[in-house]
């Protein structure tokens, strides 16, 4: 009987450590993610133009939750090459602002701890006539949904519109609506385009070289543990 017990208590035990090792999600980071939040959830973290950040949650998994601003924060152009050089999101000039300038400055060090690397891989354009060229994955704190994601997540053009915040207003990219338009990170149809979201949620694919266009607001992405 004695034994029959033991065998009990480390049966239990076998159970109970299970159960406190699987409630939470390994990041990239090697950490494990303690998710508060679902996916539909609004989340503030870090701060822009002197305003609160407000953001969407996308998705969970194995990196933590998958968040993506509910404004467009600012107008920036994805490169501002004028030149027929080819660039694509590994090499443009909006992912190093993402990664250096906007994580620098918008984030405590505190916040910064909650940011997950990730792999963000490289994405194509979708038109078959496409000529931009082919590009290789990168680790990133911050990016831009790929054209993919954004229709994984968004289901119609109506919950593509996105309104703009106070610091992108007066700056080209607001219509009378209040949206904004929206850049993603795969390229567009020709070389130094990138596709966007437009005002009314649709896309904008085959625009030639509009990777510096001063009209597109920026909504960056992440992975986090929150």
């Amino acid at each position: 009987m004695k034994n029959l017990k033991n065998l009990v208590c480390v049966a239990l035990a076998g159970v109970l450590t299970f159960g406190l090792c699987s409630c939470g999600k390994k990041t990239g980071n090697g950490k494990t993610a303690e998710l508060t939040v679902k996916k539909g959830d609004t989340v503030t973290l870090g701060s822009y133009g002197g305003k609160k950040i407000e953001w969407i949650v996308l998705d969970t998994g194995d990196n933590g939750a998958r968040i993506i601003s509910k404004e467009g924060l600012d107008v920036k152009q994805v490169d501002d090459q004028t030149e027929l050089i080819e660039y694509l999101w590994e090499n443009c000039d909006l992912r190093a602002w993402l990664n250096g300038e906007f994580y620098d400055k918008s984030f405590s060090d505190d916040e910064k701890k909650q940011i997950n690397k990730s792999t963000v891989k490289f994405e194509k354009c979708p038109e078959e006539y496409s000529l931009a060229g082919e590009g290789k994955d990168v680790e990133d704190y911050v990016f831009l949904l790929s054209f993919s994601e954004t229709e994984k997540y968004f289901k119609s053009d109506k919950e593509r519109q996105c309104p703009i915040s106070d610091a992108a207003k007066n700056k080209g990219a607001e219509d009378l609506s209040g949206n904004c338009r929206w850049w993603l990170r795969t390229s567009g149809a020709f070389k130094n385009s990138f596709i966007f979201v437009k005002t009314d949620g649709s896309y904008r694919i085959n625009t030639q070289n509009n990777g510096n266009r001063t009209d597109v607001c920026v909504r960056p992405a992440m992975w986090v543990t929150i």
